[in-house]
């Protein structure tokens, strides 16, 4: 059973063989009640492990660069990679591959130690006052850049 902070900085990602750009990650292992008849992890099972560090890393984004908007997950995608069973120790990583002017694509893996499952999201900002798409503010835009390496394809 893991102990220590799941979440892990840049330098214990790189110790467990994650390479850049990934820059956030959570550590977990695979409970039972994650096993499904077959014995191995459920499929659905990676999407709430997506969802979990996508909602950490928005979190992480304190102080929030958008206190009056909120995320709305639009799509989201999974491609599994090798099968994980119960007690399996992982890593789940995420970062935003890309973003426009309402929306941004994150990006995630499943490391145990190779690669496990990947995903992708779209997120869209909307504002909570109204139920609109909200525009992206410069200062998000130049972090998902700078610090993720995402894309800009604002048109």
């Amino acid at each position: 059973m893991l102990t220590a902070s799941p979440f892990l900085s840049i330098d214990e990602l790189r110790t467990a063989g994650i390479a850049s750009p990934w820059f956030f990650g959570r550590r977990d292992w695979v409970r039972s009640g994650e096993i499904d008849g077959l014995g191995h992890v459920n499929n659905t099972v990676y999407l709430q492990w997506f969802e979990t560090v996508r909602v950490a890393y928005v979190q992480n984004l304190n102080p929030s660069p958008y206190p009056e908007q909120a995320t709305v997950l639009k799509a989201l995608t999974a491609e599994y990679h090798a099968e994980m069973r119960r007690d399996e120790a992982y890593i789940v990583t995420a970062r935003t591959k890309s973003f426009r002017n309402t929306s941004f694509v994150q990006e995630y893996a499943v490391f145990a130690p190779d690669l496990r499952a990947s995903g992708t999201a779209v997120i869209v900002l909307v504002d909570q006052a109204t139920g609109d798409k909200a525009p992206l503010s410069a200062a998000l835009r130049k972090l998902f850049a700078e610090r993720d390496g995402a894309k800009d394809l604002r048109r």
